[in-house]
């Protein structure tokens, strides 16, 4: 519910965007987020492909990834699956991969000043880089959206393992379902607040907190 209502699809374009997975031009109006889902399992396959066929995995999927960004300067249509994103999502799985075994928990002085320079690092150099949306496959300047991207991570790494609260390990979870429902659960809230309590739906368009 909102602004996707009144955009003017055909019917027949959301029931091809399932299979075509695709979270732009309207493809998957219903739930936009879901074409993260096919581009993952893509991502996760390659990356295991990759590391049966070869041991210098960073190097490769550094080159992955650049090669990948340099396409997506170009006027390339989307591939089915979000194809043209994987380059991007296999360098952080494959980081993500080749980390955790050095990944430690700090002392909690340590685990504030990582946390500290990581948010800080990732607050000014976002702004340098710009907006990025790897589901349209915009990413800005390569090296500020890894940079910050990687301190981004680094901090919520940090702050889930001094977090120990049940709701939080619920949600934590529980990630995957939530992933697939937000959009819809999001749709019914606005509704809600629309027809149930009066609200104009200009505060969920105008504000990207609560939309």
């Amino acid at each position: 519910y909102g602004a996707d209502a009144t955009m003017d699809l055909p019917w027949w374009k959301p029931i091809i965007g399932m299979f075509y997975s695709v979270g732009t031009n309207g493809w998957m109006q219903h739930n936009i987020p879901l074409w993260f889902l096919t581009c993952l399992y893509l991502s996760e396959l390659f990356l295991l492909l990759l590391l049966k066929i070869t041991k210098n995995i960073a190097v490769w999927l550094i080159c992955i990834s650049v090669i990948g960004y340099i396409l997506s300067l170009y006027a390339i249509p989307i591939f089915p699956w979000s194809l043209n994103t994987v380059p991007q999502a296999m360098l952080f799985l494959g980081a993500g991969f080749l980390a955790k075994r050095f990944i430690r928990e700090p002392k909690n002085v340590y685990a504030f000043m990582i946390f500290a320079i990581c948010i800080l690092g990732a607050y000014f150099i976002e702004p340098l880089n710009g907006r990025v949306d790897m589901n349209s496959n915009s990413y800005g300047n390569w090296l500020l959206f890894v940079t910050s991207a990687a301190l981004g991570i680094s901090a919520i790494i940090v702050l889930s393992q001094k977090i120990n609260f049940t709701f939080v390990n619920m949600v934590g979870q529980h990630t995957l379902i939530i992933f697939l429902l937000h959009g819809v659960a999001t749709s019914v809230f606005k509704g809600v607040v629309v027809f149930g309590l009066g609200f104009s739906l200009d505060i969920f368009e105008s504000n990207i907190t609560v939309n």
